[in-house]
């Protein structure tokens, strides 16, 4: 299974302690994704990679992602799926970082399935 977003990216935060990054994006479809990163990352990403207004293409799949087609390559296990009103929230964990994913519709991936998430910067 994979699924494919061309987000606009809406807004980050920084957080100090422990020094990540917590991107805000929208997907074209109203789709809410929330990705932390650690500091040290998104300083070897390209410049402005997640400035507010720019597009990115997050792609999670359950198949392997090659790692030459990726500047922002992840792996990571879901771990949490939930139901509140007409929203579904699904929760990934990346090495204790989370990737959150809030759509308006069931997303098909197992609890505990290991996916590929690949970024890149539009």
């Amino acid at each position: 299974m994979k699924l494919e977003y061309v987000c606009t990216v809406e807004k980050s935060e920084e957080i100090k302690v422990p020094q990540i990054y917590i991107f805000h994006l929208k997907g074209e479809k109203g789709e809410k994704i929330k990705l932390e990163l650690p500091v040290a990352i998104v300083n070897e990403l390209p410049p402005n990679a997640f400035q507010e207004g720019r597009k990115v293409r997050l792609v999670i799949s359950t198949e392997k992602l090659n790692p030459n087609d990726w500047p922002l390559l992840m792996t990571g296990y879901v771990y949490l799926k939930k139901k509140e009103n007409d929203l579904r929230k699904t929760f990934i964990s990346i090495g204790g970082l989370i990737l959150r994913l809030d759509t308006s519709y069931d997303i098909n991936f197992e609890m505990m399935q290991k996916v590929d998430i690949g970024v890149t910067f539009i």
